[in-house]
């Protein structure tokens, strides 16, 4: 998968498509690092992980023992 172009002004796009979904997921870990004071900011780039690993996980459409582990919080 490659990450399509989308539009400068994120919160301005319209009738966003799944890949749009996606592609912005991907790239707003970097946009939002050290934009905020700590603790914070590792709070939000732990979420941001965590939502990544849950769309990766969730396009496998066939889910294992390993992956529901890796689902569930420790």
């Amino acid at each position: 998968d490659t990450i399509c172009r989308f539009q400068s002004n994120a919160s301005a796009m319209k009738q966003l498509a799944a890949r749009n979904f996606k592609d912005l997921l991907q790239c707003s870990i970097p946009v939002f690092e050290d934009l905020f004071v700590e603790p914070h900011n590792q709070l939000l780039l732990d979420l941001l992980f965590s939502l990544s690993c849950w769309h990766a996980l969730a396009k496998l459409h066939l889910q294992t023992m390993s992956t529901i582990k890796f689902l569930i919080p420790s």
